[in-house]
Order: C-alpha cells, then sequence, then structure tokens
C-alpha cells in the first residue's frame, strides 16, 4: 500500500519535475545546450570517478530541484486561496519573483538542505581541472533554480483554479489574474507556451472574477 509520503514523492518528481522538463525541453530555446553540456560533464566525471559517486551526486541535483519545485508549487495553490480571500490586499505579481517564491525559505528545506550536503562534499573531492568541467553543471542547475520555480508556481496556480473550487466554500477562480500570470510568463520567457496544458489542466473553469 502506497503511503502518503510515497504519492508526495510521486507528485513532485514524476509529475512536477517531469512535466516541468519536457516544458523546458520544448519550449526554452537555449536549455537544449545547456543540458547536453551538463550531461557531457557528467559523463566525464563519471569515466574518472566511477558510476556510484556521480549518481549519488545526479540524485542530489534532482532531489534538490524536485524540493524546490514543489515547494514553488505548493506556494502558487496557496497564492491563488491568498487571491481569492484577500482580493483587495493586492496580489503576488506586482512583487519580485525571489518575494512570493520565497528563495531563501526554498534553500532551507530539509530535502535541499541535505542534497546540498551531499553535493558539497562531491564538489570538495574534485581536481580543478575536474571543477572547471563541473560549471557546466552549476550551469544547468542555475538555469533550474531560474525558470523552473517560475514554472511550478504557476502550476500550483493554474491547479488552485480548480482544487480550490471543491474545498474552498464560495470559492471561484480569478481568472483575470490567470491570464495575466500568463502573459506574464509570455514576457519572461519569450514564447507563449500553454503552460497549464502540461499539467492537462484547462486555462479557464468557466468562472469569472472581476
Amino acid at each position: 500500500m502506497l503511503t502518503l509520503q510515497t504519492k508526495l514523492d510521486e507528485l513532485a518528481n514524476q509529475m512536477i519535475y517531469d512535466s516541468l522538463l519536457h516544458t523546458m525541453e520544448n519550449h526554452l530555446s537555449d536549455f537544449a545546450e545547456i543540458k547536453q553540456k551538463y550531461l557531457m560533464a557528467m559523463d566525464s566525471l563519471q569515466n574518472e570517478l566511477g558510476e556510484p559517486a556521480v549518481a549519488e551526486e545526479k540524485d542530489a541535483i534532482r532531489q534538490q530541484i524536485a524540493s524546490t519545485l514543489f515547494f514553488s508549487f505548493y506556494l502558487g495553490i496557496q497564492a491563488n486561496l491568498h487571491d481569492y480571500l484577500n482580493p483587495v490586499s493586492g496580489n503576488f505579481l506586482n512583487t519580485e519573483p525571489e518575494i512570493y517564491l520565497q528563495e531563501q525559505a526554498a534553500a532551507e528545506l530539509p530535502e535541499y538542505a541535505a542534497a546540498q550536503k551531499t553535493r558539497q562534499a562531491f564538489y570538495a573531492g574534485l581536481t580543478d581541472a575536474q571543477k572547471t568541467r563541473y560549471e557546466s553543471i552549476t550551469e544547468y542547475t542555475c538555469y533550474w533554480d531560474t525558470a523552473g520555480p517560475k514554472l511550478a508556481h504557476y502550476y500550483g496556480f493554474c491547479l488552485g483554479n480548480i482544487l480550490l473550487q471543491r474545498v474552498v466554500p464560495g470559492y471561484y477562480p480569478n481568472m483575470a489574474l490567470t491570464l495575466r500570470y500568463r502573459m506574464m510568463l509570455k514576457e519572461y520567457f519569450g514564447t507563449d507556451a500553454d503552460w497549464c496544458f502540461l499539467l492537462k489542466l484547462p486555462l479557464s473553469t468557466g468562472g469569472s472574477k472581476t
């Protein structure tokens, strides 16, 4: 029987992480090259350090990314609910991403912090030449740190349009804010990909809030 922890891990790793990876590969033009350099660097280090050490580093990187994405996803749902409960308090889109994504708090999450210790130990054991190659890995993780939480937060916000109708009496989605959010992503990423479609979520649920 699956435990709640197992289901949460599945949500974070398979649904959010894998969906966002698909998004970035197919809609962000510069990501493919960065990912390829990351894979080449990992292969190079694996040839020198062995598969177990590099596999542990890969797992730690994925754990960090999944932790941040899941947190941002949750914050997106929370932002949606806050907008409904406090419609005149001002919305998060008027603040900087590092604020509404709570970047400092994300780095202090238990799974993120544990993975960071693993990564620091791995990096400390590299030679200077290996650390130079590791720069491609850093570039890859920095890309995730920049793009991933923004998309995951939006995914969570869109899910809130559906989920909150089932658990919050009287709730109705703010589709004007949803559209404004989508347009903000279009401006930031330079593409109007149908982000919600990748999670099989509709942009509109038929409700409207003015």
